[in-house]
């Protein structure tokens, strides 16, 4: 008797698995990135936070190499989709010009929750279907890290490690190319020391992130960037 029954409860395990990797993430819908109002909204908050990076803050502080006071950065997961959807694959041929964006991979979208960023994007890999990763953002000695990995396909979200290769494979080969799946996963850091180096000579350094419903705000610091030893 004991048998039948986890003969049964393993079988309606998998079932419920099988159901969730059909159902869409509440968050995720289609979305097109030529539409008028994305592109304005992607553009916008691309000059904001390129203006935010290098607005003048102030002297430089001797004992310290800040400039000026920490300030706030928040942006909204509208926008961050709007990004993604209209931005993303130009930036990534900026990094490779040997990139091409993966066949069957649309709408890529983020979604923020107070404990995880979660991005997403609809796959096809024989099926279609949304495979999502999250991720909490944490600022370590060495940098800013994406911790506690959760990657999923639909509705069915597990620990990322479990997913292997499989996870992998759905993603992009510029993902791997750009060492994505690591950062993804906190292998490796997002920023290096937490830091992001601008090309008038300063640097902005990441002090701390808060996650809330739809909203992600980075408090930061402008600093003058170190030297690289040589």
């Amino acid at each position: 008797m004991l048998g039948v029954w986890l003969i049964t409860a393993i079988a309606a395990c998998s079932i419920v698995g099988y159901l969730l990797t059909l159902r869409t993430p509440r968050w995720f819908r289609t979305i097109n990135p030529r539409d008028a109002a994305l592109v304005d909204l992607a553009q916008r908050v691309e000059n904001r936070v390129i203006t935010q990076l290098y607005k003048y803050r102030g002297e430089v502080d001797p004992a310290t190499g800040a400039t000026g006071a920490a300030w706030e950065l928040t942006i909204t997961q509208d926008e961050a989709t709007a990004w993604l959807a209209c931005k993303l694959p130009d930036w990534l041929r900026n990094l490779d010009d040997r990139f091409t964006w993966p066949v069957g991979v649309e709408n890529v979208q983020a979604a923020f929750d107070p404990s995880r960023v979660w991005i997403a994007a609809s796959v096809d890999s024989g099926s279609r279907a949304v495979v999502c990763v999250g991720a909490s953002p944490r600022i370590e000695a060495t940098g800013l890290y994406l911790r506690s990995g959760r990657a999923g396909v639909g509705s069915l979200i597990l620990p990322a490690s479990l997913f292997g290769g499989r996870a992998e494979s759905l993603f992009s080969s510029a993902d791997k190319q750009n060492r994505a799946w690591s950062i993804a996963t906190g292998t490796s850091p997002v920023l290096p020391n937490a830091t992001l180096r601008l090309e008038d000579g300063r640097q902005v350094r990441v002090l701390a992130i808060t996650l809330d419903r739809e909203t992600l705000t980075l408090q930061c610091q402008t600093e003058v960037a170190k030297r690289d030893p040589k």
